[in-house]
């Protein structure tokens, strides 16, 4: 089930060489580390819904990154939650899926290093 569930992680690109060469696999597949992320992804609608009412306090600036074709989330979402966060920007990535982290990373870099 892995490869296949990374596949759809960084679809429509291919898994960088260096997260397939480094990334502990090993440790992700560990008893521990499955109940944990069932435990988190039990828990993430609920907390989710209640941290959604504290939305519109946020005055810090925020940006908001998502890729076009991530099959995980749908980009109305990141584009209702930039609506709502009234400092936000929301910045979509051509080509790139879930991992989007992996495929700007020199925006997202110039972004963090702005906010800093």
């Amino acid at each position: 089930m892995l490869p296949g569930l990374l596949r759809t992680l960084f679809s429509p690109r291919s898994i960088p060489p260096a997260f397939k060469n480094e990334f502990p696999i090993s440790l992700m597949l560990r008893p521990k580390q499955l109940r944990a992320a069932a435990e988190e992804s039990a828990l993430l609608i609920p907390q989710a819904a209640q941290l959604r009412r504290q939305y519109t306090s946020l005055a810090c600036p925020v940006w908001i990154f998502h890729g076009t074709a991530d099959r995980l989330i749908e980009p109305d979402q990141s584009q209702h939650l930039a609506k709502v966060l009234q400092r936000s920007l929301l910045h979509l990535v051509d080509h790139a899926g879930h991992m989007v982290t992996y495929a700007d990373v020199r925006e997202i870099s110039d972004a963090v290093a702005g906010l800093a």
